[in-house]
């Protein structure tokens, strides 16, 4: 296994592996627009504030986190949140999540934010996640509602 920085030539393997996620996930009733995604993988590669990491077996790309740093609406304190965090069915259960999150931790204190936080509201596995997330660390703060209109 091997863990990269994501660059121009794993933008459709991310791209894929982003519509197997929208496709399981409670987002599949919603639209997907592919130029939409690769537009914005493609900004994020490049953006400096951005976290973007790949996981591949051999050539298979198995896992990606995305995160990026912004401030909070009151006030300048700093923040890393996760946008993505997905890993291939084939390969749930291995460390290849756990890697991916330990990383993007790395790296966000690297930038010494002020708060480092990750959501489950893709509507998989939510217990389990958040179960592995208490274990790493992360307090448990709220919860995700909707209603689709």
């Amino acid at each position: 296994m091997r863990y990269v920085v994501a660059e121009e030539h794993d933008l459709e393997a991310m791209y894929n592996l982003g519509k197997d996620m929208h496709e399981e996930s409670e987002f599949a009733g919603l639209d997907w627009d592919p130029e939409k995604v690769r537009s914005w993988i493609h900004r994020n590669i490049y953006d400096t504030n951005r976290f973007v990491l790949c996981a591949y077996d051999d050539n298979k790309l198995c896992g990606i986190f995305i995160a990026g740093i912004s401030t909070f609406y009151f006030g300048n304190s700093t923040i890393s949140s996760d946008y993505i965090w997905y890993v291939d069915k084939d390969y749930r259960g291995t460390r290849v999540g756990i890697r991916l999150l330990k990383r993007y931790v790395e790296w966000a204190k690297s930038r010494e934010v002020d708060r480092i936080q990750v959501g489950v509201s893709s509507g998989m596995t939510v217990d389990r996640t958040g179960e592995l997330l208490v274990r790493m660390g992360f307090e448990k703060i709220g919860g995700i509602y909707k209603v689709d209109s």
